[in-house]
């Protein structure tokens, strides 16, 4: 994969010793800052599950910080990759070049994991544009990055280019593990001999909430289930013997989101963060949540279980935070890198008498393919031709090599594939990338919708053909899934406690894309803002709506 541009460059743009007034009392500005991504958590959730948690996780930082109700991803490919890449960058992924958790080449050399590296296996190299943290490190190199997640790629986008420890569970040698791009962590053997996934093994995962609190349903029919079949609790984790049928069910419960905190934990201690007047800044990805959620569904009684687990873990972090930092010492940001849609096959099911079901469902791949395929072959009547060498939603990438021996423009073919593809009623926007790149936007896709898609298609990386489903429906046969431009997909918590955001609820339309700049002007950091997609929240009391406060959960 090629880079757009030299990260040197960009840095060296970026990079000033000029100091807003918003951060230029260094004693003011917090020692740490921590930033919790909960992957797949939609923005209602805390609202939806607030009776069934307690006081000291969500709530607390609800309560005794700012809590933006109205914050929304403005791109269009909601998945992990890009989520995360966005939100320690201030850019969208037609800045970060991060389209998707696999990125592919248009010249047809094939898609890799967006985080592959020939040489070290894993690496932040494709991402384009600098983290805050790589501008802290530049600017201060006593500063520490640490990063820490279940999945690979969050821990990596959040980790920018220039940190100091980095961290992933490795679903295969079942611990937390890194790569040779990165410093050599001294402490990573204390890690694999303190925190042991494997030791969970014969573990009960049993539900919490009681019946009183009217929790969902324990068992709907087009959920996914564990290994071993269960789609009910109570959970035994199986033994270690598959390891991967053991990875995956361990991701699927509150386990792997204690041994992240714990990992996390032994982090804040072992590299001191937050002890001297060098600000550090520590990522969280709590990748379980998208795990179970992809399984389950967002309306399901394991979703709502695993939340109240997150909350509970959440809380004894916060006081750890409190101890070994200082409340007055630390920022403390909660979000997500995307929502998720509901189980179509559920919205089928809720009828409404006199009205028609909702239009919903799923696409797979190889019928979309195979209506594509028969339609190009019918319109330049070449019987037999392959169309298509990946697809990698919303991407389509055209098989160049087969139009040339044809003497098919790729224009011509890309066109005819667009108009295909509009004529069938499950799919909502299409258009080529070489429209959007020249900002042509067709009349069938409103302007909001065009600057979604615009905002996540690079030159580069992006499919000759961008497509996007009709609401309530998703590509794929995984019960539950994201990665469109629609509200469920979109809408995300934001929390921010500490830094000046106390106290209050707003309902300020924002996006995770403000986290960066917000960090980098309350660090001093302006040059940072230059070029960004995102601006620094608001948090004087004139920009903050009227003080609400958010519902209390169970002590």
């Amino acid at each position: 994969m090629r880079s757009v541009l030299s990260l040197g460059l960009v840095l060296g743009l970026m990079i000033s010793t000029s100091i807003g007034a918003y951060g230029a009392d260094k004693g003011n500005r917090p020692k740490l800052v921590v930033v919790l991504s909960y992957d797949q958590m939609r923005g209602d959730y805390p609202s939806s599950f607030a009776r069934f948690a307690g006081s000291r996780g969500f709530a607390r930082v609800a309560h005794d910080g700012t809590w933006f109700t109205k914050c929304y991803y403005d791109h269009a490919t909601l998945t992990t990759a890009p989520g995360h890449a966005t939100l320690l960058t201030g850019c969208y992924p037609w800045k970060t070049g991060i389209t998707n958790n696999q990125l592919c080449d248009t010249d047809g050399l094939g898609c890799v994991e967006s985080t592959h590296d020939e040489e070290h296996g894993e690496s932040p190299n494709h991402l384009l544009v600098p983290t805050v943290g790589d501008v802290l490190r530049k600017k201060d190199p006593a500063s520490k990055v640490v990063g820490v997640a279940l999945k690979d790629r969050a821990a990596i986008m959040m980790s920018g280019h220039r940190p100091t420890a980095v961290l992933w569970f490795d679903t295969k040698a079942l611990r937390f593990t890194s790569s040779d791009y990165y410093p050599s962590i001294p402490w990573l053997g204390e890690l694999h001999s303190t925190i042991v996934p494997a030791r969970w093994q014969g573990a009960v995962w049993k539900a919490g909430i009681p019946t009183a609190l009217d929790p969902a349903v324990d068992d709907q029919a087009v959920e996914g289930t564990m290994t071993d079949g269960r789609r009910t609790f109570p959970y035994t984790l199986p033994d270690t013997s598959d390891h991967e049928a053991y990875a995956w069910d361990y991701l699927r419960t509150p386990y792997s989101v204690r041994d992240l905190f714990a990992a996390a934990t032994l982090a804040l201690k072992r590299e001191r963060l937050g002890r001297d007047d060098h600000t550090d800044i520590l990522s969280i990805g709590i990748s379980s949540t998208d795990v179970l959620g992809h399984t389950f569904g967002p309306d399901s009684r394991e979703v709502q279980e695993m939340y109240v687990a997150c909350d509970s873990i959440l809380g004894s972090f916060i006081d750890t935070l409190d101890a070994r930092v200082g409340r007055k010492n630390y920022m403390l940001v909660i979000t997500a890198d995307h929502g998720v849609a509901p189980i179509p096959e559920l919205l089928q099911a809720q009828t409404v008498p006199g009205r028609p079901p909702v239009f919903s469902g799923r696409m797979k791949r190889k019928e979309l393919t195979h209506i594509l395929d028969s339609a190009m072959s019918a319109r330049f009547q070449r019987p037999g031709a392959v169309w298509i060498t990946e697809v990698n939603y919303p991407s389509i990438y055209l098989n160049t090599g087969a139009l040339d021996s044809m003497g098919i423009g790729i224009d011509a073919a890309a066109d005819a594939m667009v108009d295909a593809l509009r004529s069938i009623p499950q799919i909502a926007y299409a258009v080529t990338r070489r429209d959007v790149l020249a900002g042509r936007r067709p009349v069938s896709i409103n302007v909001t919708f065009f600057d979604r898609i615009r905002r996540s298609v690079h030159p580069e990386r992006s499919g000759d053909v961008i497509l996007y489903p009709a609401q309530y429906w998703i590509f794929g046969s995984t019960p539950a899934t994201h990665g469109t431009p629609y509200d469920y997909d979109r809408y995300v918590p934001l929390m921010v406690m500490g830094g000046g955001f106390t106290g209050s609820t707003s309902d300020a339309s924002v996006a995770p894309v403000d986290i960066a700049p917000t960090i980098a002007r309350i660090l001093g950091l302006d040059d940072f803002l230059t070029g960004v997609d995102g601006k620094p929240l608001p948090v004087s009391p004139s920009n903050v709506p009227k003080k609400k406060r958010p519902a209390r959960g169970r002590p």
